[in-house]
């Protein structure tokens, strides 16, 4: 009989309380200075960075929101080492905000970083705020 031993690796959660302005037209880093929990240390609260501690697959997810509707290409996306965006997509407009989501599975080697940003086209809007409104989530599962 095989079995299969799992490590506990990354787990991470953060998050904004606090709204933040996107200027128009200009690609902005978005800040998670809350935690709901980092397992092995890996996210900056300062300055918002995941830095990999293990080489391997990590799954990262990433939610964004406006307390705005009607924006004009509001777009997201994940930058990994300062220069490479590794995933983008375009927020959706509805009756009440304006919000989107990524959900992508990476590999990153140790050391590696990963920064998330938004962009839009729209006078400067807030991000909302809020645990389950405004958050990255990072995890990555070693068997």
């Amino acid at each position: 009989m095989a079995h299969i031993k799992v490590s506990i690796g990354t787990k991470v959660r953060a998050y904004k309380l606090i709204a933040q302005s996107i200027p128009q037209a200009v690609p902005t880093k978005v800040t998670f200075p809350n935690e709901t929990f980092d397992l092995n240390s890996e996210w900056s609260t300062v300055n918002s960075t995941f830095t990999a501690k293990e080489a391997g697959y990590y799954l990262v997810i990433y939610q964004l929101a406006y307390d705005s509707t009607a924006m004009t290409a509001p777009s997201m996306f994940v930058v990994k080492n300062n220069l490479t965006n590794i995933c983008i997509t375009n927020l959706t407009n509805t009756s009440l905000q304006t919000i989107g989501n990524l959900c992508d599975i990476h590999y990153l080697n140790i050391g590696d970083t990963l920064e998330f940003y938004a962009l839009h086209l729209t006078v400067a809007k807030n991000t909302a705020i809020g645990e389950n409104e405004v958050y990255i989530a990072i995890s990555n599962f070693k068997f």
